[in-house]
């Protein structure tokens, strides 16, 4: 097993932690769920719209795609389906709370987006993860609650999305391949974090061909643990794309082997300023016996 991990997301100040990606504390990411059809033919401008959104806020709207009644459907995704009550496509549902129903303008997502952003939460989340072997990881999800603000009891959601899936077309985006069934519930006091483990094989059309892994993340949120619609808020979110999931693939391929070692290797000693691109697996700034130990450790997956 790899000994590193790598993190992002927004807990800077838990100990231990290597947080990656700026932002303020409790500053609000926003989850849309998008759920969808191959055959709808509503639902391609709602899920390119939902896109356009995601680029232009990319640390700070994600969105799951989750398909049902299609040839890509997945457990995790069912089970949302019900969750929500989904009965007509489209259907969307920003941060658990704000469903809509068929297609609406593309304004109407802009303003659902900027207006969410507003609101406040005491809630944030990171994402570290460990790679076992092959396809398979450690993910550890990290919630806290700032201090001086009330406790939160929350369901630890976190899935597996494939982007540009099933096709490469705008409308395609963060398709749902699998997720945790079985969430599990925390709760955490204020100035206090929790930690919980969920082990994932990453498998299937997202592990093969090796050219679509570069399009592989990971999502958790956190979620109120209660029913629709009084008790599903989604308090965080955040994810983990495939350099953050798998770091010694420094060339961003898909696999970790000799072009990458070249890369380690042509940056050995660099003290300070590294990056994940020039073999800095470690996310501690240099490239050392560390970072060549790790890539070695993964060579050949």
């Amino acid at each position: 097993m790899s000994k590193r991990s790598f993190r992002v997301g927004l807990v800077g100040a838990l100990a231990g932690a290597c947080a990656v990606s700026s932002g303020l504390a409790a500053d609000r990411v926003i989850l849309m769920e998008d759920f969808n059809a191959t055959w709808c033919v509503y639902c391609p401008p709602v899920s390119e719209e939902c896109g356009v959104i995601m680029d232009a806020n990319p640390e700070r709207y994600i969105v799951l795609q989750t398909h049902l009644s299609d040839a890509y459907p997945s457990t995790w995704g069912n089970t949302r389906g019900n969750y929500f009550a989904v009965t007509g496509l489209p259907t969307t549902v920003q941060d658990g709370v704000l469903r809509r129903v068929g297609q609406y303008s593309a304004g109407t997502y802009t303003n659902d987006y900027n207006s969410r952003r507003s609101v406040s939460t005491n809630v944030t989340l990171d994402i570290a993860s460990r790679h076992v072997s092959g396809g398979s990881f450690n993910f550890d999800i990290t919630a806290a609650v700032e201090p001086g603000t009330p406790a939160r009891t929350m369901r630890v959601q976190f899935v597996q999305v494939l982007d540009d899936y099933p096709y490469v077309l705008p409308e395609w985006r963060n398709c749902v391949m699998s997720g945790i069934t079985a969430p599990q519930t925390i709760t955490v006091q204020p100035g206090e974090s929790a930690t919980v483990t969920y082990p994932m094989t990453i498998s299937g059309a997202s592990w093969s061909p090796i050219t679509r892994r570069p399009n592989i993340k990971v999502v958790a949120f956190v979620q109120a643990n209660g029913n629709y619609p009084g008790g599903s808020e989604v308090y965080q979110a955040a994810q983990l794309r495939w350099t953050q999931i798998l770091p010694t693939d420094a060339q961003g391929d898909g696999d970790v082997d000799l072009s990458d070692l070249a890369i380690v290797l042509a940056n050995f000693g660099t003290q300070e300023g590294a990056t994940q691109s020039q073999g800095d697996s470690d996310s501690d700034g240099d490239i050392d016996l560390q970072d060549l130990a790790t890539l070695l450790a993964d060579f050949g997956t």
